[in-house]
């Protein structure tokens, strides 16, 4: 499996959770179904109870307050304002509510909890507040409250949008997928516009390989919201189904121009560029991503892989152990690690030795990467085994090598041994002769002449 195949699975499987939608409002028209969405007003498709006039006001305030600040709220004014609202009318559901979401905003998270529960209580026709509590269990891991929460918020709401987008998206996770549909519908009976249950229904189909009925829906989508970041970011998706890369990579970059912050689309633009080996763009975006989330393992992983492209091989092993830190069990950690023992480091040693020790390390990464895998294909877990397999044989290869070598040396050694004691029997036999003498170089030229 390529590095860039990698990617697209890590990537794929963090989308799945966005899209799940805390509620914005009580079911009225244009909600998105995703984030922590808007403040409610005070209209409703439900009766409300009488407010106190001046409760009335202070939350209108708080809701002006907001309406004029969006991009950046002034957080304290407006819980001070719906705070009052709630000092004047004990039973006003909906500031207690907004009361939560600032709680919910903040990350303060079980006083949001605890305020949803209140506004629930004032008012059980309101099922924007169970949403929200289905959302904080979900964020906890608690998949089996949440779901039943989302249910509860249908029963008190039967068309609510963002419940039937939550529990159309978990039935699809479970790959429950008439279920998921018929949970779209109902949502879109909630509010025909909703852009969650337009995202939901496009990545079933997504999902299903009917692409072009999911390209339809998402240009259906954003016939209602242009800019919106989820539908941009699934419609990338699609195309690099259909191996339409450039596309892909043109939506991905309209999702991050719509929301800066989008993680899940500059994962995916990250991911385009490693396929491409554009590795500095790939860290770019990797690096805007664990700024907004410095925990975010895929970020870090997929930095590593980056780095390794580049031979930055140091910051890549160190990369790879950063993720192992946030997360001991994270398959393609171990499954990289190994890849660099494997292909990198063995064919780097200096001696048959070290090689065979990091084949071995090599060997237990990528056990460490079957035993928590989860969800890869067969072919991906037949290629862990075969590289196993691969590390074993280069270990007796090693160990061959290493006896040829030893054999090598001890018969360079004996070699040696024989030449110097020939050396020395010579010497002993010549050191006792006279070297004859040299012939007489005046000759008869240094006698006299005879008489």
């Amino acid at each position: 499996m390529s590095r860039y195949e990698m990617m697209k699975r890590l990537t794929l499987s963090m989308i799945a959770l966005c899209a799940l939608a805390t509620a914005a409002c009580t079911g009225g028209k244009g909600s998105s179904g995703g984030g922590t969405g808007d403040l409610p007003t005070s209209d409703s498709t439900k009766p409300q109870k009488a407010v106190d006039k001046d409760a009335q006001k202070y939350f209108d305030q708080a809701i002006a307050a907001y309406e004029g600040s969006k991009a950046s709220p002034d957080w304290t004014r407006i819980e001070g304002l719906f705070q009052k609202a709630v000092d004047r009318d004990e039973d006003f559901a909906r500031a207690w509510y907004n009361l939560g979401k600032i709680a919910h905003e903040r990350g303060d998270t079980d006083k949001a909890a605890e305020l949803y529960e209140k506004a629930f209580s004032k008012d059980g026709s309101f099922a924007a507040p169970l949403v929200n509590l289905g959302m904080i269990a979900l964020d906890k891991g608690e998949t089996d409250r949440a779901f039943e929460l989302f249910e509860q918020a249908t029963t008190v709401e039967k068309y609510h949008p963002e419940a039937h987008v939550n529990l159309a998206v978990m039935y699809r996770l479970r790959e429950n997928y008439p279920e998921a549909v018929q949970n779209v519908r109902k949502a879109l009976a909630g509010d025909s516009e909703s852009l969650g249950a337009y995202n939901s229904l496009a990545r079933i189909y997504y999902e299903l390989e009917k692409y072009e009925l999911a390209k339809l829906v998402c240009f259906n989508a954003l016939k209602f919201d242009p800019e919106n970041a989820n539908i941009h970011n699934v419609l990338g998706l699609i195309n690099l189904r259909l191996n339409e890369v450039t596309p892909a990579l043109n939506e991905f970059r309209k999702a991050v121009a719509a929301d800066p912050k989008f993680i899940a689309a500059h994962l995916n633009i990250g991911a385009v560029a490693l396929s491409t080996r554009d590795y500095d763009n790939a860290l770019k975006h990797f690096e805007i991503v664990r700024k907004l989330d410095p925990k975010n393992t895929e970020a870090a992983l997929s930095m590593a892989v980056a780095y390794r492209g580049k031979q930055e091989l140091d910051r890549a092993m160190k990369g790879y152990e950063e993720v192992l830190k946030m997360d001991p069990e994270n398959a393609w950690a171990h499954f990289n690690i190994g890849v660099m023992h494997h292909e990198i480091y063995a064919a780097e040693a200096e001696d048959p030795d070290k090689a065979a020790g990091h084949y071995r390390t090599a060997i237990e990464s990528y056990r460490q990467f079957l035993r928590y895998d989860k969800g890869s294909s067969p072919q991906v877990l037949k290629d862990a085994d075969q590289r196993i397999a691969n590390c074993t044989e280069l270990i007796e290869t090693q160990a061959m090598l290493r006896e040829d070598l030893a054999n090598q040396a001890e018969a360079e050694a004996e070699e040696k041994r024989r030449a110097e004691e020939e050396k020395k029997r010579l010497e002993e036999e010549g050191g006792g002769e006279k070297a004859p003498d040299a012939p007489d170089a005046g000759g008869d030229g240094g006698e006299g002449a005879p008489e």
